[in-house]
């Protein structure tokens, strides 16, 4: 009986090690090919590109110059938004992008969770999300920038009344 408690102590103590064991990186790999996570990359570039190039646009006021500066001010926009996004491309390639995710992937799943994920994105509905999860992505991204200049003004409204009860005292 001892012999049968002491066998099934051990058992369970394996099961748990194995359970919480780190995923290796080859299935972190086969993870993100599933995921076809280079695509995403791609995309997050476009997407911070769209985001910040509006918020640099109003930095300026285009409004507010004649039609010679503005047409100035647009070259620089032009440019800047060229270097950006070679900037961006740089910084976000799948190159860098790949080594980050396998250390987070490695950090944060075990090998049981990176297996049953792989299993799920090659169903039909993992495929589905797969194939969604750009529009998801852009569409959050269209509504986030229409929800930023009400953001923005709020955000500057508690800066100003901040810094008024900061001189008041």
């Amino acid at each position: 009986m001892k012999k049968a408690i002491t066998g099934l102590c051990l058992a369970l103590a394996a099961s748990l090690a194995l359970a919480a064991t780190p995923p290796s990186n080859e299935s972190i790999e086969e993870l993100l090919e599933v995921t076809h996570a280079s695509k995403l990359t791609d995309v997050m570039v476009q997407q911070v590109s769209a985001a910040m190039l509006p918020a640099f646009e109003q930095s300026i006021d285009l409004k507010g110059l004649d039609a010679p500066a503005r047409e100035k001010a647009r070259r620089y926009i032009a440019s800047f938004s060229r270097k950006m996004n070679d900037v961006l491309a740089e910084e976000l390639s799948w190159a860098r992008m790949k080594a980050f995710s396998v250390q987070v992937y490695q950090e944060t799943f075990t090998q049981e969770e990176i297996d049953a994920l792989i299993a799920f994105y090659r169903t039909p509905a993992g495929k589905a999300m797969l194939e969604k999860m750009p529009l998801v992505l852009q569409k959050s991204m269209a509504l986030m920038q229409q929800r930023m200049p009400q953001m923005m003004k709020r955000l500057q409204q508690l800066a100003q009344e901040t810094a008024q009860e900061f001189q008041q005292r």
